[in-house]
């Protein structure tokens, strides 16, 4: 991505301060400890102290909303405070003991590429690690840019800037090559003076009270942080800070209170403060820290898979890990199995704080559960077509007696043998369609049942799936 170096100052020492324009997202140096460490928006303010040699940076941040941000101008005093001035299109540009809130400039994108921007004056202290004074400059129906700044020696700041800029490729070609003829609209560029007296800003003392919910909070579960500010009636913003990384920032309610929701907290335990940034009235102030605790359990197994008999019982080894501080047991459960069937750990349960713990899962299936799934229809065994056959025989055999007058008592010999022998074939097939059947039901089909296993502590949670084959 691009940066820019659009400013310098040195102090007594010879150390170098760059002040700049950046859109690097991942890879722009930053030091820990520094105000702000992620680029928050498109683009951002990037500060960096550099040793006298040029060897060494002393400290780098970024400082921006969510929006484009960029520093034009840098002064220092005698502290080696950094006093800043550019522009800024963020509604949430870090702000403190600001005297107004964003301007927001002309919203037209078409006639305004980079639009809705204000100037704004930052001043960082000697770490790098604070804003002291953060504020806007800007009115809402035009477009303001900070372009140069300076510092005397009681702290006042003067600022010079340009009104009615088109975009900030306008202003960076205004800085480096004065003004155009004409600007891209047709409105020529005009020039604006600021006096500005950070230390008399906000003086009256601000407390913040800083509290979460949930806390403990799951892995990816969104928390929100509160942060009460007193007396209620301040205004501006509050950033809220991941051991010293600011993670987001909020506006203050009527009531004084500012809410910030995250839900990107790693495993582990995070100390968490607000800053309320002051506004003109109103001094900053700074939580104390707020421990947040993020907890996690993960269920693993090698094998998630089995066969079994009816009546069998299928086996599994479990891993079973947390992280983060659970203060409760972790049970464990199955659920989805089919009527009938049970499962079995060891241990049954996991004593929160333990490490990596492996657990051993049985399942026993029901010795009827195979005769309960569905089978392929067997045919009524009706009446075998062999014997159809017998009587249409013996019919045959009886026409001709009749016709030659045979009595029927010399008859009944013939007719009774045609019957006996019908019954023993009728017999045998039944004897057979018998065996049969008796031998289809002894081979019950094979299906499979898949369950899930649970595990939990509290709120905390953790599922993995497993199927059995019953044969």
């Amino acid at each position: 991505m691009g940066d820019a170096g659009n400013a310098i100052a040195l102090d007594s020492a010879g150390n170098a301060y760059v002040a700049g324009t950046t859109f690097s997202w991942v890879n722009f140096p930053t030091t820990a400890g520094a105000f702000q460490t992620l680029n928050r928006g498109e683009a951002d303010v990037f500060v960096s102290k550099l040793n006298a040699t040029g060897s060494a940076l002393l400290y780098s941040s970024f400082i921006g909303g969510d929006g484009d941000d960029g520093a034009t101008g840098i002064a220092l005093d005698s502290s080696d405070n950094a006093y800043l001035t550019g522009y800024t299109n963020s509604t949430n540009y870090p702000t403190a003991k600001s005297v107004q809130p964003p301007g927001g400039g002309v919203c037209d994108f078409v006639a305004f590429p980079d639009s809705c921007s204000d100037a704004v004056v930052s001043e960082l202290n000697a770490e790098g690690s604070s804003l002291t004074y953060s504020a806007y400059q800007g009115n809402a129906d035009i477009n303001e840019a900070g372009t140069g700044i300076a510092v005397d020696a009681t702290g006042n700041v003067y600022i010079a800037g340009a009104v009615r800029v088109d975009s900030f490729t306008d202003l960076l070609s205004l800085l480096r090559f004065g003004p155009p003829s004409s600007a891209g609209n047709n409105i020529e560029p005009t020039g604006f003076a600021a006096k500005i007296s950070p230390a008399n800003a906000g003086a009256e003392p601000t407390s913040v009270m800083l509290t979460s919910s949930p806390n403990p909070s799951d892995l990816a579960q969104q928390v929100t942080f509160t942060a009460a500010v007193t007396p209620g009636d301040a205004t501006g913003q509050v950033s809220f800070r991941d051991g010293g990384t600011v993670i987001g920032s909020a506006s203050l309610s009527a009531g004084g209170t500012a809410t910030f929701t995250h839900a990107l907290l790693t495993v582990g335990s995070h100390p968490i403060d607000a800053e309320y940034l002051g506004d003109a009235n109103f001094a900053s102030s700074t939580s104390a820290f707020l421990t947040q605790i993020v907890n996690s359990i993960s269920l693993t197994a090698a094998q998630t898979s089995a066969t079994a008999t009816t009546g069998g019982t299928a086996k599994f080894r479990l891993t079973v890990a947390q992280a983060g501080a659970l203060t409760s047991t972790i049970a464990l459960s199955c659920s989805g199995l089919p009527a009938g069937w049970n499962c079995d750990f060891t241990p049954a349960t996991v004593p929160a704080g333990s490490g990596p713990t492996e657990v051993k899962l049985t399942v026993r299936t029901s010795a009827t559960a195979a005769q309960t799934m569905p089978r392929a229809p067997v045919s009524s065994p009706g009446i075998p077509g062999a014997i159809w056959l017998g009587l249409l025989a013996l019919l045959m055999l009886s026409m001709p007696l009749l016709r030659q007058g045979v009595k029927p008592l010399r008859a009944r010999p013939a007719v009774a043998m045609g019957v006996a022998a019908l019954f023993l074939l009728a017999a045998g097939c039944a004897s057979n369609s018998s065996q049969s059947k008796s031998g289809g039901s002894s081979q019950s089909q094979a299906f499979t049942a898949s369950f899930q296993v649970h595990a939990a502590s509290g709120s905390t949670t953790a599922s993995i799936p497993f199927v059995i084959t019953v044969r």
